[in-house]
């Protein structure tokens, strides 16, 4: 079914955006930088995919380790700018 929705996404050339959650340490680094590499492959990154975006959205202590809420800036700042393309687009057809 994800399948599915990425090529409707696509063959309709809506916008966009990869939300990547949980992905602290080394094996989330390693699982986001494969995972845009099969859908860079298989979709096309800078086509209709218009971002990456990794987030935490909530403050938390693990091992010790205090970690922050990161990313929902960004994410934000990546909407507005979809939400810019959508407009567009819609402009164009209607």
């Amino acid at each position: 079914m994800k399948r599915e929705l990425l090529s409707f996404a696509k063959n309709w050339n809506i916008p966009t955006i990869f939300v990547f959650t949980n992905t602290q340490e080394k094996a989330g680094d390693a699982f986001v930088k494969e995972s845009q590499r099969i859908i860079d492959e298989e979709w096309g990154f800078k086509g209709f995919i218009k971002a990456y975006a990794r987030v935490n959205s909530v403050a938390f202590s693990f091992r010790g380790i205090e970690v922050p809420i990161e990313g929902l800036k960004e994410l934000v700042d990546e909407t507005k700018n979809t939400f810019q393309t959508l407009k567009k687009i819609r402009e164009g057809i209607f």
